[in-house]
């Protein structure tokens, strides 16, 4: 058995309460006892038979957090940040003129692609881009969250003619 699921084999028994027993399969995992059944009577001969089989997750798909193991992975969104900024501006030169349609484009294909990731965390996404030029550049940044589930991710990537400072913050919903 594996440890994300259940197989729980129930009947519904005359007296309206349920009986339930592990199936066979999963006697190994829980030891010699636990394929006895849960909700019989062995005076009035009602004995627990399978009558369907009921897959469940053991954890709440509907909290997220450590009992999960849903967190905010680095690698993953890191990966999203790069191949975001290469779609939207892979080898072009620095122009004043269509930066806002860059980060405009760095920030709407970074959103899409941690939509797709599918987990259930509010993202925002900061898109900073500089002329290479010699001039400096400092930000800063701080959140209040839960350290377990929620992260943070700034790539900086360049070519020669600019910087490009993506920043994305995830906090568990």
């Amino acid at each position: 058995m594996t440890n994300d699921t259940c197989r729980l084999s129930c009947r519904k028994q005359a007296l309206g309460g349920f009986g339930c027993r592990f199936e066979e399969s999963d006697r190994g995992a829980f030891g010699p006892d636990s394929a006895e059944p849960l909700g019989g009577d062995p005076e009035s001969g009602l004995q627990t038979r399978p009558e369907h089989v009921e897959t469940r997750p053991l954890l709440n798909p509907t909290r997220p957090g450590i009992e999960q193991h849903i967190a905010f992975v680095d690698e993953e969104v890191s990966k999203v940040i790069k191949e975001s900024v290469e779609a939207a501006i892979g080898g072009n030169t620095y122009q004043h003129s269509r930066v806002n349609q860059w980060t405009t484009g760095v920030v709407e294909h970074c959103l899409s692609q941690l939509k797709r990731l599918g987990k259930p965390f509010k993202y925002i996404v900061t898109c900073i881009i500089m002329q290479k030029n010699g001039a400096g550049l400092q930000t800063a940044s701080a959140c209040f969250w839960n350290n377990s589930t929620d992260g943070s991710c700034a790539v900086r990537w360049e070519n020669k003619s600019m910087y490009c400072i993506v920043s994305i913050f995830g906090l568990s919903t």
